[in-house]
């Protein structure tokens, strides 16, 4: 039976209260600028971190001079915000104005309806802002179904507090290190695979900087009051938690080798189950919100992954994993808007341990990568004993109580044979990816033009051939060039 204030029947079955009343002015200004001003920050932010490195740091540092041209940039961008919002006040004061003066629609029927009709006749303003625009009602009806949001706040709060602790705690506000985001549990194969499998989960609560949370928290903001509202607080909750896991897990499997961290996989399941709801109960939606909601959804999946896809630094893989988990989630977690008819409560309970068994038997069956971090500090210790090693006959040779060629026996047997050996443990073929090999090229090139320096410092002390300890010196220096660049480098 549809409501005879709702001529679409799009609200059917909805407890609704209060329909004949518009979206108060001051709650519409204070949704819009809760996801307006952090969106105003997150530009700045985003802009003075590409364009300007050293404002960056000076508002890091304090500067006065940094906050000042920061206002200026964020009074910028607001007032072009201010702007938009004012020319759509504008179109909406024309839009009702027309809607107004249009006259309604007349009946041409007869018989016991029209008479019933006639006999009792209704205000022409009764509940006309509902009738006039069934997305108002819709929007009403949701908040029947679902008053308050608890996961989403709880969510962005969660996220903005981690990010909080770890600043507080040493960590870069802006562009933190990988090492520390591992330190913090961030998604990493090694470790991931290698016993520590809850890092699917805490990853998706760390960012890579202020900019990556805000964006994150933004598009969560918008999308995600909406998506809970449709699911329910449980349901919504499932869903999130299942497309995060599944996220990471798809980074996991194809990066197995970098550090994944962030909220991307599971903001993209969001719209995953958005667009598994328009498709499962969309005729339960008003057409002008249906479609809205589906540009919306249609217009994020699509631009993120066509730049997701082109752009190597961006896990594109984390994106579709979430997006494929939240809408599979969403299709099975779906609830037909009406009280009288929700679905059991337990079907939370079931996807949620589907979806961890599924992550479990995946993390079974995905092989252990090697860790750069463990290959590298064990080449550290290897060869930082060995240039001790290297030092101390150097040092004894100066004073005297070691001769020019058992300085060379020594360099060849206790110097020259261990390294090799620490050198051609990185030869051995593993699972890096493209930049990790990078690095790895890097270092081999260090140790292969260290060993050279010492091999020619060898010939010419036994042969007293002064080319090769000419070759030496050269060799050397250019090996410690090449272990600058390694440090400022880094893995």
């Amino acid at each position: 039976m549809s409501d005879e204030n709702d001529p679409t029947g799009a609200t059917e079955g909805l407890v609704v209260e209060h329909l004949d009343g518009e979206v108060h002015p001051k709650e519409r200004l204070l949704g819009r600028t809760a996801i307006q001003f952090p969106l105003v920050l997150a530009i700045v932010l985003f802009g003075i971190s590409r364009k300007s490195p050293e404002l960056a740091e000076g508002l890091l540092h304090g500067e006065l001079a940094s906050y000042g041209a920061f206002a200026i940039a964020t009074g910028v961008v607001a007032a072009g915000f201010w702007w938009l919002n004012r020319r759509d006040r504008r179109k909406r004061r024309v839009r009702d104005a027309l809607r107004a003066e249009a006259p309604p629609p007349m009946a041409h029927s007869s018989g016991p309806e029209a008479d019933a009709t006639s006999a009792h006749p209704e205000s022409p303003t009764e509940n006309a802002p509902a009738a006039a625009n069934p997305s108002v009602a819709f929007q009403l009806a949701l908040r029947a179904v679902t008053p308050r949001l608890w996961v989403v706040p709880g969510l962005i709060l969660l996220n903005v507090a981690v990010y909080g602790v770890m600043v507080l705690s040493g960590v870069a506000p802006f562009s933190p290190q990988a090492g520390a985001l591992v330190a913090w549990g961030a998604d990493y194969g090694p470790a991931s695979l290698g016993g520590e499998p809850w890092r699917l989960l805490t990853s998706t609560f760390l960012h890579f900087g202020l900019i990556h949370l805000l964006m994150n928290m933004v598009v969560l903001g918008d999308a995600g009051p909406i998506v809970e509202r449709l699911y329910g607080h449980v349901r919504f909750l499932a869903l999130y938690l299942a497309a995060g896991l599944c996220g990471s897990l798809a980074s996991l499997a194809v990066h197995p080798q970098a550090v994944g961290a962030g909220a991307s996989g599971a903001v993209f399941g969001v719209y995953g189950a958005l667009g598994a709801f328009l498709l499962r109960e969309g005729k339960a939606i008003p057409t002008p919100e249906l479609l809205r909601l589906s540009r919306v959804a249609g217009a994020f999946i699509g631009y993120n992954l066509l730049f997701g896809l082109s752009h190597a630094e961006i896990d594109a893989a984390a994106h579709v994993g979430g997006l494929l988990a939240g809408a599979g989630a969403g299709a099975l977690l779906a609830r037909p808007l009406n009280p009288a008819r929700l679905p059991s409560p337990l079907r939370p309970v079931a996807v949620t341990a589907g979806v961890l068994g599924l992550v479990a038997a995946a993390l079974m069956l995905l092989p252990k990568p090697a860790d750069l971090g463990a290959t590298l500090e064990r080449f550290s210790s290897d060869t930082g004993r060995v240039s001790d090693t290297f030092n101390d006959l150097l040092a004894q040779m100066r004073k005297g109580t070691l001769g020019s060629q058992a300085f060379a026996a020594q360099v060849q047997d206790r110097v020259l044979v261990p390294w090799r050996k620490a050198r051609e443990r990185l030869l051995r073929p593993q699972r890096w990816s493209p930049e990790q090999q990078q690095f790895l090229d890097s270092l081999l090139k260090y140790s292969t033009t260290q060993e050279g320096a010492w091999t020619s410092l060898v010939t010419g002390l036994r042969q007293h051939d002064e080319k090769a300890l000419a070759q030496a010196r050269a060799l050397n220096a250019e090996a410690e060039q090449l272990l600058k660049d390694l440090n400022r480098q880094g893995p």
